[in-house]
């Protein structure tokens, strides 16, 4: 799963397959198959639609699970959650990872506010 987080935007731009095609991807960035579990991935991708986002991404909330569950007619919704979960906190582990390296990256933002250089006056 975090194969698809990791390449799913050079996969819309074809920057995955052209490293593919020129034999530049490592054994571990090659595409895995996961023919029976596109439900679950367009279950997923449909789902994010319904996450809180404020400065952080908020989970899947789970009445959007159940809901999704009963308009689909899915037989078994404990696995069907089981695995919506399981993708979800796989993408929140790794945006926090970026947020944190982005963080570590540049001192600016850290969040904290430097009144010398707000623009205030004081006045």
């Amino acid at each position: 799963m975090e194969w698809l987080f990791k390449w799913s935007a050079h996969l819309e731009t074809g920057f995955y397959y052209d490293l593919m095609r020129r034999g530049l991807l490592r054994k571990e960035d090659e595409e895995p198959t996961f023919d029976h579990f596109h439900f679950y991935f367009d279950a997923f991708q449909e789902l994010s639609s319904c996450r809180v986002s404020s400065m952080s991404l908020g989970p899947i909330p789970f009445t959007a699970i159940v809901e999704y569950s009963r308009i689909y007619n899915v037989e078994d919704v404990e696995d069907f959650h089981f695995f919506i979960r399981l993708m979800d906190n796989t993408l929140l582990r790794l945006e926090a990872a970026k947020q944190k390296a982005r963080g570590e990256n540049n001192g600016r933002d850290t969040g904290k506010t430097d009144p010398n250089k707000s623009g205030y006056s004081g006045g």
